[in-house]
């Protein structure tokens, strides 16, 4: 007997409404070969183009009350990764190109529809100014 993928073991573990928004999402982001492994899976388990459209439209009206789920496509499931932060100011990328001591932040993706949970460029950066802003507003 041959053991599941890990993307089949994923899948198994949503809803037909995430389902259908993963598939709306990310399909596009795969190779030719997961393509067709996701066509198996969709197959095996009744999931039509039609029904895909159906599924998307009945999420989008449904009445989501929690706070912490996806904007765009209503899950909860989520993923917190760490990213260089790259400031994004004038003169920030002559800083990048010579600044060794980047910072790493938390950033929170959904696992359904990669949607950023992060607003980057809100955020308020702690250090001191730059030493090229230094030099050249100083």
């Amino acid at each position: 007997m041959q053991s599941k993928s890990k993307i089949w073991q994923f899948l198994e573990t949503l809803d037909d409404y995430e389902l259908a928004n993963f598939y709306f999402y990310k399909y596009d982001t795969f190779m030719e070969y997961s393509q067709k492994q996701l066509d198996k899976y969709f197959t095996a388990r009744g999931i039509t183009q039609d029904k895909i459209k159906i599924l998307i439209e009945e999420n989008e009206t449904k009445n989501h009350r929690l706070d912490n789920c996806c904007p765009q496509c209503y899950s909860l499931k989520k993923i917190t990764t760490q990213e260089l932060w790259f400031p994004q100011d004038k003169c920030s990328g002559l800083d990048n190109l010579v600044d060794y001591n980047r910072e790493l932040i938390d950033v929170q993706y959904c696992l359904i529809c990669g949607y950023e949970f992060s607003n980057r460029n809100r955020r308020t950066f702690s250090k001191k100014d730059s030493w090229i802003k230094r030099l050249l507003l100083g």
